[in-house]
């Protein structure tokens, strides 16, 4: 007896190591990667900002640009066009990068930032934009160079 169930393992065994290694491989092809967060019925709560923090962010935005120096002379306000891009923001994003190289070649970093910068006619930057002949975008942006003092810092 015991020299049959001997054979019948012998024989049976491999076939089934064989059975459960494929139906392991088979299992590991459709499952998901490894990812914690992985629920297909959950829907994560939105998140809500209240209404202090627009009203930090706003009041320091605010705060930023009323602090600012702004140049003034005959050399400003600097006008710089960029190269010429597939889409509007491109565009603007080029003109962006052309006049802040010229604002540090003319007046250092601390002047280069274009968020507080000002135009002749608003706030802010002016840009042109138009299209070329291949059909790109490109712009022209006019602005004079501002920054904000750091508090504590030498001028």
């Amino acid at each position: 007896m015991n020299r049959l169930f001997t054979r019948v393992a012998m024989v049976t065994l491999p076939t089934i190591i064989a059975v459960g290694a494929a139906t392991l491989v088979a299992s590991t092809i459709y499952a998901q990667p490894y990812n914690p967060g992985y629920n297909p019925g959950y829907v994560s709560p939105p998140v809500v900002r209240r209404d202090r923090d627009r009203d930090r962010d706003r009041d320091r935005d605010r705060d930023r640009v009323s602090r600012r120096e702004c140049k003034s002379g005959p050399e400003v306000p600097i006008t710089s066009t960029g190269g010429s891009r597939l889409t509007e923001n491109g565009a603007i994003g080029s003109a962006n990068s052309m006049w802040r190289r010229d604002v540090i070649a003319a007046f250092g970093e601390q002047w280069a930032e274009i968020d507080v910068s000002s135009s002749p006619r608003k706030p802010g930057p002016d840009y042109r934009c138009f299209r070329t002949s291949l059909r790109f975008h490109r712009c022209t942006v006019t602005a004079t160079p501002c920054r904000v003092p750091v508090e504590g810092a030498p001028h």
